[in-house]
């Protein structure tokens, strides 16, 4: 009885989100976007019910701050591509999951704003939101069909590109995409730079995009709060008066500057 139950449970949560309302305004594709393309129905996650579609790796998402996942299946053009789209809270939590969940990228596509392609998988990060599209064959074909259906998406996002001047002055686009990374909590660490999770040890309440180079490494930290600043300053013995905007160099041979109120940008070399 109990198992008739637990499954009865799990039935109804699955035709929960599989019929659930489509989020206004979100970005999915439709029968007059692709012409001779099929879709399976909408799969819908809102919330915590993230759960239900990646349990193991919904955790992430909602560190960075999640609000909505719409899941298809596209036939088209002779192949099947399994297309997510997750709306983030905001713009750089949309890029943070994009930039700890990249990985041997062979192109870089040109869409808007962000990509990253290997032979079975096309990423894109455009406003608030991350898309990832998987494809079963890896071929030629399957990699085009994939930049048309990202295209498509990206055509259906309004609103300005990211700015990253206020973490990095003077960083390039192109260096943020190839391997910038931002994270805002322990997960975020473990998943694009686990050497760095000492670094951030019981740190709470910061938003921090990190570049690491072959001699050096840049990480520019926002905190939500001046209680999270003088905890990181703490746990790093830097004396927190001292952190001005002409920098200080710290015994460890970090070179710490403050940009603004609750901001710092930290060079350290190898």
């Amino acid at each position: 009885m109990k198992t008739l139950i637990f499954c009865l449970t799990l039935f109804l949560i699955y035709c929960g989100n599989l019929f659930s309302q489509l989020p206004e305004h979100f970005p999915v594709l439709t029968r007059e976007d692709l012409p001779g393309a099929s879709f399976s129905p909408n799969r819908i996650f809102t919330g915590t019910a993230l759960y239900g579609y990646i349990n193991g790796g919904a955790d992430l998402y909602l560190e960075y701050g999640f609000n909505s996942a719409v899941v298809s299946e596209i036939n088209y053009r002779g192949g099947n591509y399994k297309t997510t789209i997750y709306k983030m809270d905001d713009q750089e939590a949309a890029f943070g999951i994009f930039s700890v969940s990249r990985y041997k990228c062979i192109s870089i596509p040109v869409l808007p704003d962000y990509t990253c392609q290997t032979r079975y998988h096309l990423q894109i990060c455009r406003g608030q939101y991350y898309i990832s599209i998987i494809n079963a064959r890896g071929s030629e074909e399957d990699m085009d069909a994939s930049l048309e259906i990202g295209k498509v998406i990206t055509g259906k996002i309004e609103g300005s590109e990211i700015d990253f001047a206020e973490f990095l002055p003077g960083t390039s686009k192109e260096e943020l995409q190839e391997s910038g990374f931002l994270v805002r909590g322990r997960l975020g660490i473990v998943n694009g730079l686990p050497d760095l999770e000492d670094y951030f040890t019981g740190i709470k309440g910061y938003t921090a995009v990190i570049i690491p180079h072959d001699d050096k490494m840049l990480v520019s930290v926002k905190f939500i709060n001046p209680d999270a600043y003088r905890q990181f300053a703490a746990l790093h013995n830097w004396d927190i008066e001292e952190i001005t905007e002409a920098g200080l160099v710290s015994k460890s041979g970090e070179r710490v500057k403050k940009i603004s109120e609750n901001r710092i940008l930290i060079a350290s070399e190898y």
